[in-house]
């Protein structure tokens, strides 16, 4: 999944589309996976 997302955020960088919806969707959703992992392994 973090991959995923990293390859879809580098995608928006280079069509240069890096408006509100780049930076709530995929950001916000790049922090929540790797939150999740760190927390997975945490716990």
């Amino acid at each position: 999944m973090i991959a995923y997302f990293l390859c879809a955020a580098a995608a928006h960088i280079r069509a240069r589309f890096t408006g509100q919806a780049f930076w709530l969707n995929r950001l916000g959703m790049l922090a929540l996976s790797v939150a999740l992992l760190v927390l997975s392994f945490v716990l």
